[in-house]
């Protein structure tokens, strides 16, 4: 349960940062296939169902912050001014922050250690 806990929620934080780069590119002028279709970004779609539908796995704690990475993404999407859209990449990199200190707070990543044995 744990590792699927695990799994899921890198999978998810994944695909909410693959969107802000996708975001980025095409601020930047780059076509992204399939971000948006008919104003809505469409992989947040996804990002959303996966979050509500394992609410119980994820644990409230991340699914908050979860959801406030891909509600960012949806204000950055949406928000032309330069100072505003400065103030919401550096939100994201806050919650990035506090995801990761989640992360290894519940599941021990910092100190994950590999140590070998002498034959």
């Amino acid at each position: 349960m744990l590792l699927d806990r695990y799994a899921l929620l890198r999978d998810i934080h994944h695909k909410i940062g693959r969107v802000m780069t996708d975001l980025n590119r095409v601020r930047s002028g780059t076509t992204v296939e399939g971000l948006i279709r008919n104003g809505d970004i469409v992989p947040l779609t996804e990002v959303f169902e996966l979050i509500e539908d394992n609410r119980y796995l994820i644990t409230e704690r991340f699914r908050e912050i979860l959801r406030g990475q891909a509600q960012l993404a949806i204000k950055y999407a949406n928000t032309k001014d330069p100072k505003a859209i400065a103030k919401l990449q550096s939100e994201y990199v806050e919650l990035d922050r506090t995801f990761d200190q989640a992360m290894n707070e519940v599941f021990g990543l910092d100190r994950i250690t590999w140590e070998t044995r002498d034959k």
